[in-house]
């Protein structure tokens, strides 16, 4: 649809491959790139990256979404920091992030982090950690202290 437009590039260690992520999480970041990012004539890129990363004694997933797009407004920033549920902006209400946002403090209980900023070249940054219990007989893999 967007030929020599639109390029991806996706940096994911082996090992997390196997773990389950919820649904559409990674799908509604680079939707929004392809809706709110792209401009005409110009090549927009999205970098992916995910790899294990430990928290103290937690080990966790974090994934990365970086595209190089013009980035947020300082009005969506606020509001996506805030606790609103959705955003109204030129007639059309956004829910995507929102409802992302949701789904995690849901299913993980307020363990999971969701982190949305702009990149100092320009461009949005999208940083999730996900938390994993690993379960004992996995232990001495993934050196995890339990409280």
């Amino acid at each position: 649809r967007f030929p020599n437009l639109f390029e991806y590039e996706c940096d994911v260690a082996p090992e997390v491959l196997s773990e389950e992520i919820p649904p559409l999480l990674i799908q509604t970041f680079i939707e929004n790139t392809v809706e709110h990012a792209m401009r005409r004539g110009n090549l927009t890129h999205v970098r992916v990256e995910a790899h294990y990363q430990d928290r103290g004694e937690q080990l966790g997933l974090h994934i990365q979404i970086a595209d190089n797009g013009i980035g947020f407004t300082p009005e969506v920033l606020r509001a996506l920091s805030g606790n609103e549920t959705a955003l109204e902006h030129n007639g059309h209400r956004s829910i995507g992030i929102f409802n992302i946002k949701n789904r995690l403090r849901l299913q993980y209980g307020g363990r999971a982090e969701l982190r949305i900023s702009n990149r100092a070249g320009g461009g949005a940054s999208i940083a999730i950690w996900l938390p994993i219990d690993v379960p004992e007989e996995e232990s001495d893999v993934f050196p995890v202290v339990r409280g």
